[in-house]
């Protein structure tokens, strides 16, 4: 956990100083995406299930920034990935997490129209999330004859990284970003029997934050 804060720490330090000397240059558009693998940051993935965890997962994304000639950008994006929830050998379920997110950001440019430059962010959002049961799950309803049903409620997230572009032409750079995306999604569990219903309020959240490392390209319209 340190050793992956103080990666975050430098790349975003690095975006801060090549920064500093870029090409003065009007605002712009631009579109991205990335993509890259999300690892979870939680110890316990179920309040009060201490042996619960989720798998890393593979994530995709896409967003769309502006940035203004001063440096400073607004970027709205989304993303998905899918997280197995595990306890030992037991597959409950599979978690698929949406954020959607505004980032407040600084965005470098190189001189001229080749280089390196860098970026870091912030911001916040929405994740929508819609959980599947697992082979534990349909396992225990065969045997017990009854129903369980798993509903998701949206929730907030905080998100805060950085990284380095590298500019190929005017119109078109990649990028390496390290990101950290702190969320804890409501959860309703019920269970429908031949002796009727039942709502498990024991399991009311999942704790789904997660570090992000994610390599993208972007297209510039200026």
């Amino acid at each position: 956990m340190k050793k992956t804060l103080w990666v975050l720490c430098v790349w975003m330090a690095l975006g801060t100083t090549v920064c500093v000397a870029e090409e003065k240059t009007s605002g712009a558009w631009s579109v991205g995406i990335h993509g890259g693998v999300a690892l979870p940051t939680v110890r316990e993935a179920v309040d009060g299930f201490s042996e619960t965890g989720w798998s890393s997962s593979s994530m995709v994304g896409a967003s769309a920034m502006y940035r203004w000639s001063n440096g400073f950008a607004v970027e709205i994006g989304a993303q998905r990935y899918t997280f197995e929830l595990e306890e030992g050998a037991s597959k409950f379920g599979t978690l698929e997490l949406t954020p959607i997110v505004l980032l407040v950001k600084y965005q470098g440019l190189p001189q001229g129209d080749r280089g390196f430059a860098g970026h870091f962010d912030l911001g916040g959002g929405v994740a929508l999330g819609k959980f599947s049961k697992g082979g534990f799950v349909t396992d225990l309803e065969r045997a017990t004859g009854a129903a369980f049903a798993i509903t998701t409620k949206p929730s907030f997230v905080f998100q805060v990284g950085g990284g380095v572009d590298y500019f190929l032409t005017k119109w078109l750079s990649l990028n390496v970003d390290g990101r950290w995306l702190f969320t804890k999604m409501g959860t309703d569990w019920s269970a429908q029997g031949p002796g009727g219903a039942a709502a498990l309020t024991e399991i009311d959240s999942f704790h789904v934050s997660n570090f992000q490392f994610i390599g993208g390209a972007r297209l510039w319209l200026r």
